[in-house]
C-alpha cells in the first residue's frame, strides 16, 4: 500500500500538489505502519522501518482527527485524484462518526518486470512477432511507451514489446575478430620491421632484407594473434524471448502477483 499510493516516501509526482502533512514524512527503509486513534481529538501513526541490521519503530502525529479522516480521503480516491477528479479541502468530507470499511473488493496486482538487456548502440538485429511476422534492421536504442524501434532500410518500426515473441541481437564475431587480425598484423609489421633493422644493424647483413623478411614474420604472428583474440573477445547472436519470469521451482513461465 505504501508503494501503491506513494504514503512513506516524501514528497514526488504523485503527491506534490496535495496539501496533506503525513505526505511530506520520508521514511528509508519503510516496513510498516499502523495508524493510531488516542483520547480526545489525537492521532499519531507508529512507524516501523529498517535502520542498518535492525527494526525500530517511530511516532508521528498528525493534525488531529480530521488530519487523519483526510488521509483516509486520499487512500480511498487516489485513482479520482490521479486524474483530476477529486480534489481534498482543508477539511475532511467524510463525518466524524462514519464506520472504516473492514474490506475492499479492490485487488492491487504488482507484476515483475527484469530488463534483458541495455541498448547503448545500434545494433543489427531481428524480431520474431506473436502474429507471425519477421521484421529485421538495426535496433536504435530507443525505449518509450513500452515500443522498442527497429530501422528496416528506409523504414522505422515502433514494435509494442507485447507483441514481440523472440528478439535476437546479431553478433559481431566475424567483423570484430577481422577488426583484430588486421591491427595485430599491422602492428606486428612494424614491430618486425624494427627488430629486423636492429638485427641487420648487429649483424651487418642487409637492413632491407632483414626488415622485410622479420616484418612478414611478425605481421603473420600477429595477425593470427589478433583473430584468436578477436574471435574469443567478440559476441555471437543473442536471442531472448520475451515473457513472465519462469518459475524458480517448475522454470515454467508462471505470471505472479507482487
Amino acid at each position: 500500500e505504501s508503494n501503491r499510493f506513494a504514503i512513506f516516501h516524501g514528497r514526488n509526482k504523485y503527491n506534490r500538489g496535495i496539501e496533506l502533512s503525513l505526505l511530506d514524512v520520508g521514511i528509508p527503509g519503510f516496513q510498516s505502519a499502523v495508524f493510531l486513534k488516542r483520547d480526545g481529538e489525537r492521532a499519531d501513526v507508529r512507524i516501523r522501518f529498517r535502520s542498518g541490521p535492525r527494526i525500530e519503530s517511530r511516532m508521528f502525529p498528525l493534525e488531529g482527527l480530521d488530519d487523519l479522516r483526510r488521509t483516509r480521503e486520499y487512500i480511498e480516491h487516489f485513482a479520482e485524484i490521479q486524474r483530476a477528479e477529486y480534489e481534498i479541502g482543508k477539511t475532511s468530507r467524510i463525518e466524524p462518526n462514519a464506520e472504516y470499511p473492514k474490506t475492499t473488493d479492490e485487488l492491487i496486482s504488482f507484476e515483475q518486470r527484469v530488463p534483458k538487456f541495455a541498448l547503448l548502440a545500434r545494433t543489427p538485429g531481428r524480431v520474431a512477432l506473436k502474429n507471425g511476422d519477421r521484421l529485421s534492421g538495426e535496433f536504435v536504442p530507443f525505449y518509450e511507451n513500452d515500443r522498442i524501434l527497429l530501422q528496416a532500410e528506409y523504414d522505422s518500426h515502433q514494435i509494442a514489446v507485447e507483441d514481440i515473441q523472440t528478439l535476437i541481437l546479431q553478433g559481431n564475431r566475424g567483423s570484430w575478430a577481422a577488426r583484430e587480425a588486421v591491427a595485430g598484423a599491422l602492428g606486428g609489421a612494424a614491430a618486425g620491421a624494427l627488430v629486423g633493422a636492429l638485427s641487420a644493424w648487429q649483424s651487418g647483413g642487409s637492413v632491407r632484407e632483414w626488415a622485410t623478411f622479420c616484418a612478414s614474420f611478425f605481421a603473420a604472428a600477429g595477425f593470427v594473434t589478433g583473430l584468436m583474440r578477436g574471435a574469443r573477445s567478440a559476441r555471437g547472436d543473442e536471442e531472448f524471448v520475451l515473457g513472465p519470469l519462469p518459475d524458480r521451482e517448475t522454470g515454467k513461465a508462471k505470471k505472479r502477483d507482487r
